[in-house]
């Protein structure tokens, strides 16, 4: 009798504790799920204001890839750029937070945040141009500039120095390549 009491109270308290702990984990899935509806949707937005990172987005990919040390003026520049918008409540609700006193960061929590903001603008739509190379054409011509002033002829083969930024045909940052200069 006495055994069976306690096989019974032993079953009801494993029911109870494994209901707490599927609450639990329900509670939070569902925070989870309306934090990436919310990330999804501050994507959606993003496009209408992306240009005003124009000259944000090369140092930010520099940063989150482990290839420039971190320095706060780049991180500063976004995060007043994302507390002025009068639009995009919802990317600058969620972004600004994350981006405030940057200047007190260590480099691994920078890159962190970088890698996060590089997934959340690519996950937006932005585009980096990948090649090293380019050939010369009416499309490169609107897309970079050339470092020494003179751009190189058509269908010349140059390298790429920096490459340029895009949301889908829109130009967000224009890239740098060799340019055409020779020397005599």
């Amino acid at each position: 009798m006495l055994v069976r009491r306690l096989l019974i109270g032993g079953a009801v308290l494993l029911a109870v504790i494994v209901a707490s702990a599927v609450t639990i984990i329900q509670r939070r899935n569902a925070r989870r799920a309306v934090c990436y509806n919310q990330e999804s949707a501050a994507a959606m937005e993003f496009p209408k204001i992306a240009g005003i990172f124009s000259g944000l987005y090369e140092p930010l990919y520099k940063l989150a890839t482990g290839k420039t040390k971190y320095r706060p003026g780049f991180i500063g520049d976004w995060a007043a750029r994302t507390e002025s918008l009068d639009e995009a409540l919802l990317y600058r609700k969620l972004w600004l937070p994350r981006l405030v006193r940057c200047e007190m960061w260590d480099a691994r929590y920078a890159v962190g945040k970088a890698r996060d903001l590089l997934a959340f603008i690519q996950d937006a739509g932005i585009t980096r141009d990948t090649r090293s190379e380019i050939i010369i054409d009416a499309q490169t011509r609107r897309q970079y500039v050339a470092d020494d002033g003179v751009f190189p002829e058509d269908g010349e083969l140059v390298n790429v120095k920096i490459p340029c930024w895009f949301l889908g045909e829109s130009i967000l940052e224009k890239g740098i390549i060799e340019g055409g200069r020779k020397d005599e």
